[in-house]
């Protein structure tokens, strides 16, 4: 049956219906669901007087809106279910655009608004909506005037009209309960409004009036304009921790170092302080990855010279750590990276000759105090006997320590060397060893370590560094080229020891 008219409509239903008993009162159902329909859609006439918009263009939202006020008389019906779908599917595409909405003034908006809205029994709610949307926006934005009868636009409404309409359309929340429409609004304003931008004409990084200007252009947020300062001052005191001679940002000292060369440093650092204020703000998580990504790669050379003495050596630690906090720490520093290369290298130019006396009757004689590791021990008789090393528990089981002769075996025990058999007269004992060279301090400019492996001594400064880094990825690379250095020097000493030729034995004669 077509649905020409109001009484073929009652005819349509009737038939659905299937129930003669409620023929009388279809009449009712559709002024009862034609209540809702007009709540909804604007201008929307009784279809008892004749035929309406609404009923020509979706004569299924009528018919179905009208089955459902028949569930009172149905109870458990399984059609009903059927239907409300039917009409919650049918009245989500039912569009009746008005012809006077618009973008282009206040006017347009409230026209824009209630067609999107189609709650007439809100209309005259919009211009509150409006308000209060306002209100949020010149919370975030600067210069956004109040719309009005006498004020009709502004830079937001004529640069992103989006952004007003959805941002009013939420501000009805209240009136809608669970319409479905908001999640769908609520995620449009978060879209669009990343997107606003109103560049302040005074923003740059020339010096600090420059940069509240940007922050506050970045921040979107007027409100907080005052704060900038505290902001800035508060990303300078992590600065200052980090580098050298970052000197404080005022109305007389209007830039420094930092900000000269790296501003996005200072731009990132100031907007992540002002984190507590925005709280779940995307915007805080991109700023943290900008910084942390920017951060590690500013250097503020240090005009020490290098690294050739004790005094510079500590400005190059300072200069690669970045964190001025730890200055008195650097020498704890130097001192443990001595101790460690101490125990890792052993290269030629760490080797000392040393001749002393063994004398009769006395199997043993101290070890030197900046001893290391023997590479060669020997007495100077003819021949010359080279004496052979056993551990402590091989020379006391296989060795007779308590007869007289020449010494043929040596062990090393706490300070001193301990020789077998014991000597049987004074006799010269020549050793080559390792020595630990002498600790670098303030009266001692350089040693051993300094002059022939400074890349060495400075990667394990750094690296004993760690425990006051804790996850700093720097580490991982200092470590990385200690090792590598480490490598690199103690084959290059190889080479330069023993050079292309082949090794060959001979034996010493005198």
């Amino acid at each position: 049956m077509a649905l020409a008219n109001y009484t073929d409509l009652q005819s349509e239903i009737a038939l659905y219906l299937a129930r003669s008993d409620l023929t009388a009162i279809i009449p009712d159902f559709i002024k009862l669901s034609e209540a809702k329909l007009q709540r909804r859609f604007k201008d929307v006439t009784p279809l008892s007087a004749g035929s309406n918009w609404l009923f020509t263009a979706s004569p299924d939202v009528y018919l179905y809106g009208a089955l459902l006020e028949a569930q009172p008389y149905l109870q458990d019906d399984a059609r009903i279910a059927t239907w409300a779908k039917i009409f919650e599917q049918v009245v989500a595409e039912v569009r009746h655009p008005d012809a006077g909405s618009n973008f282009a003034n206040y006017t347009g908006l409230k026209l824009a608004i209630a067609d999107w809205l189609a709650r007439p029994d809100i209309d005259s709610n919009i211009p509150n909506f409006i308000e209060l949307i306002e209100a949020k926006f010149q919370r975030k934005f600067k210069g956004v005037t109040s719309l009005s009868n006498t004020v009709t636009t502004n830079w937001l409404l004529t640069a992103h009209p989006d952004v007003y309409l959805y941002g009013s359309l939420l501000q009805a929340e209240p009136y809608l309960k669970d319409d479905a429409r908001i999640q769908i609004w609520e995620q449009a304003v978060e879209r669009l409004l990343a997107e606003v931008r109103l560049p302040d004409t005074a923003s740059n990084f020339n010096n600090y009036t420059g940069l509240q200007a940007s922050v506050a252009d970045w921040l979107n947020r007027p409100d907080l304009t005052n704060a900038i300062p505290n902001f800035i001052q508060l990303a300078e005191a992590q600065f200052q921790r980090k580098f050298l001679d970052v000197t404080s940002l005022s109305a007389s000292v209007d830039t420094n170092w930092l900000l000269t060369n790296h501003p996005d440093i200072y731009l990132y650092g100031t907007l992540l302080e002002t984190a507590p204020y925005l709280k779940d703000d995307a915007r805080v998580a991109l700023w943290q990855n900008e910084y942390d990504r920017r951060i590690v790669s500013v250097r503020n050379p240090t005009s020490s010279g290098g690294f050739t003495t004790y005094t510079t050596l500590q400005a190059t630690i300072a200069d690669w750590l970045n964190r001025p906090d730890l200055a008195n720490v650097i020498p704890t520093f130097i001192s443990l990276a001595e101790k460690r290369l101490s125990r890792d290298l052993r290269i030629r130019q760490m080797l000392k000759v040393v001749t002393t006396t063994l004398a009769a009757a006395d199997k043993t004689v101290e070890l030197p105090s900046d001893y290391l590791q023997m590479r060669d021990l020997h007495i100077n008789t003819n021949p010359i006997q080279v004496l052979e090393y056993q551990s402590p528990s091989n020379f006391y089981r296989n060795t007779n320590s308590t007869i007289s002769g020449v010494p043929l075996q040596y062990t090393v025990l706490a300070q001193e060397f301990q020789f077998a058999p014991v000597p049987d007269g004074d006799y010269t004992l020549q050793m080559i060893y390792y020595a630990a060279p002498p600790a670098l301090s303030s009266f001692n400019a350089s040693n051993m370590f300094l002059a022939n492996c400074p890349d060495l001594l400075l990667y394990g400064a750094l690296s004993e560094a760690e425990p006051y880094l804790m996850n700093d990825p720097r580490i991982q690379v200092w470590a990385s080229l200690y090792d590598r250095a480490l490598s690199a020097l103690t084959i290059s000493d190889d080479q330069g020891e023993y050079g292309g030729s082949p090794l060959s034995i001979s034996i010493a004669t005198r």
